[in-house]
């Protein structure tokens, strides 16, 4: 049972921070960052303004994952474990982790769309690299 709070904990946190990791990380996500230095300066900064307003409409929902995993928490170190409030909780997480998602891609598809079909492609292939490196990252 142990084992599985753990591995369940750790699913969360994995799931609700790997956007904020991707953003400051040195690995895969260097392939994004690669591509889009090499976009035309304006259209780079575009595109960096973009996806920081969308990280910045999400912070409420950020500061309410924060709330969640203290909940998850309490949930998951009282002296009885409440299974349906631990599965409530990780529903209300799981929501919002979707929500974030969502606003990401739609901030990232506004940004792409102005941008010619070759840009588009240098990013497309930047992407289908940093999956490749995440999967290998996965599989070690």
């Amino acid at each position: 049972m142990k084992k599985i709070l753990v591995s369940t904990t750790a699913l969360l946190f994995c799931l609700t921070f790997s956007t904020a990791a991707m953003a400051n990380s040195d690995g895969a996500s260097s392939y994004m960052e690669k591509a889009i230095s090499k976009l035309p300066p304006d259209k780079a900064a575009e595109f960096h303004s973009a996806m920081k307003d969308a990280h910045e409409q999400n912070k409420e929902l950020y500061e309410q994952m924060h709330a969640l995993h203290q909940d998850l928490h309490n949930i998951l170190t009282a002296d009885t474990f409440d299974k349906d409030a631990f599965l409530a909780k990780s529903r209300e997480m799981q929501q919002l982790h979707d929500k974030v998602a969502e606003n990401l891609d739609m901030a990232f598809a506004s940004a792409i769309e102005p941008l010619s079909p070759k840009d588009r492609n240098m990013l497309a292939l930047a992407m289908t690299k940093q999956h490749h490196e995440k999967k290998a990252q996965k599989s070690q």
